[in-house]
């Protein structure tokens, strides 16, 4: 049974200051959330060519109550007019 979870994360990137990130996510617990994140950071990276090694810690996870979920495409129309 999945939950959401506000989860912030403290990044650290080879000869770089930390910097913290807090992501929405629907997962089962917060540690498969943050391989979750570690993936869409991977990703995310990758499609700017970025292949720079990071580190991640979970310095805040708490479950957040959730009813519906406006799709994106949806949002879009809005955020575009």
């Amino acid at each position: 049974d999945n939950s959401y979870y506000k989860i912030e994360v403290e990044i650290t990137y080879q000869n770089e200051e930390p910097s913290n990130q807090t992501f929405i996510i629907n997962a089962s617990n917060a540690e498969n959330a943050k391989k979750n994140i570690i993936e869409y950071i991977t990703l995310n990276n990758a499609n700017k060519n970025d292949t720079a090694s990071f580190d991640t810690v979970i310095v805040s996870a708490k479950t957040i109550p959730c009813n519906d979920i406006i799709d994106t495409d949806f949002s879009r129309e809005y955020i575009i007019e």
